[in-house]
Formats: C-alpha cells, structure tokens, sequence
C-alpha cells in the first residue's frame, strides 16, 4: 500500500559524462550532478560514478520535528551538487565516531554505481545499506560504497536516518506516533524503487542489508506489508527483529514526559507538550539528553527506541512466532516473500565486554569460575532481560559455557562468558528470526551465515584477548574497507565475501559452505555474473 508516499513517474534521459569528471543524472526532483572516480583493488582500477548526499526528503525540523518524512518535490538547487557528503543526523554519543557535519537537516543517501558513466550501465542488482548504532548513533557516510559497488557489479545506496530522540520519541497518539527513524528508512526505499532506474539499476531487484541495528531495521521492514514492492531481498548481518534489544515499549509517553520536563516543556497535554519540544533548537536537546544520559538515575528515562504504533510495528516482533501456530499474519506471510539471509559472528560481544566487567580494564578482566554464578551471569541476564534468574538456570548455563578440558582458568572463562553473551545477545534471535522466515514450502530462500575469524582490522575496543571474530568486524569484509591493508587470505576472504552477498543481490541465490581451520574461512559456492 502506497498511498502515502509519493510515487513518480518514470524519467528517461540518455546520460554520460560531461565536463571531465562530472555526471548528471535527471529525476523528478530536479537534475543531480555526482562525479567519476576509480577504485584502487591490487593493481586494478575500477571506475565507480558517486552521487552524494541526495535529498530524499523534506527536511525534518521546526514543524516536521517528530512527525514521519515527507516527500521531497524539488532540489533547492538545479543542477543539485551531489559531489560530497552532507550532515548526519544528530547523535548523542557517536559510538566509533561519524565523519563529517552533524545537522538536523539530515535525510539524505548516496548512490555508488559501478562503471565510468550510467549510459553503460542497465539493469543492475542495487543493494541498499541501514548502518546500525543501536538506534542512537551512525551514519550513512561512515560506509563508503564505491568498493563494494565495483567488485560486485551492482548499484550500491547507503541512507542516513533519524535517530534517538529524534527518530523515536513517541507519546503513544497522533501528537507525536514515533518510529520517525523507520519511516525514513521506508520513504528511502520507496525512492529508490521509484529513482533507482534513472541510475541504471533495476527496482525489481532490490535488496537491504544492515548490520546491528540496521540488520533489526531491514528485518522489522521485511515484516512491514506496506513495503510490498520495494525491495525483493534482506541481509541481516549481527541483527534480528526477534532480539532482547528490540524492546518495543507499548508505552513510551513516560519517556516523552521526562525529557520533556528537563526543557521547560512539561505539560499534561500532549499536544502542548510536543509543540513545545518543537521550539527547542536540536542542539539543545541533545545537550540535555547527554546530561541526562550521564545520570544513573535518568539514563533509563531518556533513552528512545521504536515503539509499537499499530502500522510499522503493530507489535513486538517477537511475538509474531508464538502467532504462527494458530495463523500467519500479514507480516509474517510478506517477510517469507522476501529472500532471506542473516548471519552473525563468532565474539559478537567484545564491543560490549566493557559494560560487563564490573569496572575493570577489558584486557585486565580475570574472572573466576565463582564470578561467573555469583555475580556475572546476574549481570547478563539484567543486561538481556531486565530481570535475574534462578540460580539453577545460571548453573545449567555456566555448565554449557565452561571449557571442561581447562575450567579454572581464567583465559578460559572470559572467553567463554563472551561466547554466552553472543550467543544470547545475537546467534539464538537470529536463529529464531530464520525460523520465522523458514515456512513448510521448502522454498530454499532461508539462509544463514556464520563469521568467525579474529582478523587484523579490530575497533581499539576489543579485547585484545578475543579469539573470534567481534560485532562489525564482517563489515570491513563486505564493503572491502582498508582493502590495501589486509592480508593475503583477508583479500581473498573480502573477495568471497563481496561474491557471495552481491550473488544474492544479483540472484536470490546463497549457496556455500563455510569451514574454519585455525579461525580462517574458506568457501565452496556458486558464481552467478550478472
């Protein structure tokens, strides 16, 4: 159903390169001028034409403030400069650090189209990336899609979208109904279903791929119906919609009502209240959500993510499976139209293994088997669930995660308590998640994957004692990031890598086999050229 958005008319225009490096493409919004450049892989040079920071929407402040995105009818511009990245969207903590400006006036994407101009290029698999951040930080220009465009052969979109507060502040009405953030993601897709064929791609094959919160965004949009025709295919990378960290509050005024409070805008009207909020220039807002943040006793209070709101999310995701035995929804019967392929990595929780040390330095952390039942398993169990658990449960747990052949050792326990968490935090929900997509036809359109190797590109947080691979580790792989610095078999690994996710793109087709010797990977699969 799209009688929301917009949907324009197709535009064909005979396109190239004119004025030595510069391209125009002609949409309906006005002409956007990106620019060719080369992709440096070994000793080969690829030509990749970038269209930077593109407008997709109206741009959401003073009156637009937390409401959903409006379509955008015309550039300020004509011709528009797409030559360069424009502002992320506001961030109260930049997790590893954004590039670039950060503004309010952030609904843009980019668009990597592979070849020295788009008269050469027709018909392309287009891949569309949702950065994770847990919902509160990230940005589109944090993911450069030129290498991947390259070495896979397909039309690479990345996509900034609203965040935190001002992505998902909600008071449970029509005042102010949330999700601002997936909205965007959705009117982002819709423009490139309707856009992307001007660049050379082709909108009936489609597919979104995000890792960590963009993996749960591309997930709860494929059980979104609404988006029926927007996308064909998902990859979900360290992500699911069925996670503990999706927990879609069904009440969120409260949160509304404490910000609120802390910016002169309390009242028990809601309406008011929002109207309010409005007024507030963006930079103050996140001012007082960093303070607040930094306060025990507020950070809970003022932290905003997706709420259930009867369209987008009708409901917790995670409730969708139980569903199933009696009846199918809507939204699980549009999510198993879609190809599927999820995966997660070997030590998804060494990013997080800061939180859960109780203080002490990540590489200092020498936890005993006692640590384990008498304090940090309670404190995984609060993190996952909000609640503590039987202590037989935590002995069960401790005596599947505990390496017999060596139990008191320390080195030994981290390891495993981070395996434990991984597996709680990300490989079970994305199990459960393939099960939910995997229906009794034997479709074959269910994959998984499994990242394991400790590689030489670590964030510096990391546990330097981490044998496996960490969350967002598989990224560098997929986008061939820091290409130049990898070793022999990481190139070979990137190469495979970019095969095979942009095969899926190109196909719907994964078929492959992964083995581990000494943490490295190797792959048996199916070419398919485009």
């Amino acid at each position: 159903m799209l009688s929301a958005y917009v949907v324009v008319a197709a535009v064909t225009v005979q396109l190239g390169v004119v004025n030595g490096n510069i391209v125009p493409a002609r949409l309906p919004i006005g002409t956007v001028s990106g620019h060719s450049t080369t992709v440096t892989k070994g000793k080969d040079l690829h030509n990749v034409v970038e269209f930077l920071g593109i407008p997709y929407a109206e741009p959401p402040v003073d009156g637009l403030r937390f409401t959903k995105p409006k379509p955008l009818h015309m550039v300020r511009d004509d011709p528009y400069n797409a030559t360069f990245y424009r502002p992320f969207c506001p961030q109260v903590m930049e997790f590893l650090g954004a590039n670039g400006v950060e503004d309010e006036n952030c609904l843009y994407l980019n668009v990597f189209v592979p070849g020295p101009s788009l008269s050469q290029t027709s018909d392309l698999a287009v891949m569309v990336w949702v950065h994770g951040g847990g919902f509160q930080s990230g940005a589109s220009n944090e993911y450069h899609g030129a290498f991947l465009a390259a070495s896979g052969n397909v039309i690479v979109v990345t996509i900034n979208y609203r965040l935190g507060v001002f992505g998902f502040l909600s008071t449970g009405d029509d005042n102010a109904s949330g999700n601002y953030g997936l909205y965007d993601q959705a009117m982002a897709f819709q423009w490139v279903h309707d856009n992307i064929h001007v660049f050379g791609g082709d909108n009936n094959r489609v597919t979104l791929f995000g890792e960590s919160a963009g993996a749960m965004s591309v997930c709860v949009q494929g059980l979104y119906p609404d988006n029926h025709g927007r996308f064909q295919r998902i990859i979900a990378e360290s992500g699911s919609a069925l996670t503990n960290d999706l927990s879609v509050s069904n009440n969120p005024l409260p949160f509304a009502q404490s910000l609120a409070g802390h910016l002169d805008c309390e009242s028990q009207d809601p309406k008011e209240m929002v109207d309010c909020l409005r007024q507030v220039s963006w930079e103050t807002i996140k001012d007082k959500m960093r303070e607040l943040s930094n306060d025990p006793n507020m950070a809970a209070l003022v932290e905003f993510n997706p709420t259930a709101d009867d369209s987008i999310l009708k409901t917790s995701p995670k409730q969708l499976r139980a569903m199933t035995s009696d009846y199918v929804p809507e939204e699980v019967t549009f999510f198993r139209s879609l190809d599927f392929f999820s995966g997660f990595n070997a030590y998804e929780s060494g990013l997080f293994m800061a939180y859960l040390t109780n203080g002490v330095p990540v590489n200092e952390f020498q936890p005993t088997y006692d640590d384990m039942m008498t304090n940090h398993l309670d404190m995984v169990f609060y993190f996952q669930f909000g609640r503590s658990f039987p202590d037989d449960l935590k002995r069960t747990l401790l005596h599947e995660y505990t390496n017999w052949s060596d139990p008191f050792n320390y080195e030994s326990i981290r390891l495993q308590f981070a395996k434990a968490i991984s597996d709680l935090s990300f490989a079970i929900p994305a199990v459960n998640n393939a099960m939910l997509h995997l229906d009794d036809t034997d479709s074959g359109k269910t994959y998984m994957y499994h990242f394991i190797p400790a590689t030489n590109i670590r964030s510096p947080i990391t546990p330097e004692w981490l044998a496996g691979a960490d969350h967002m580790e598989e990224i560098a792989f997929v986008f061939g990031q820091k290409y130049d610095k990898m070793t022999d078999w990481e190139r070979q690994l990137s190469d495979r890598m970019i095969t095979y996710w942009s095969n899926f793109a190109k196909s719907g087709l994964v078929i492959f086999h992964l083995y581990s010797p000494e943490l490295t990977l190797t792959f048996k699969g199916l070419e398919i050229e485009n």
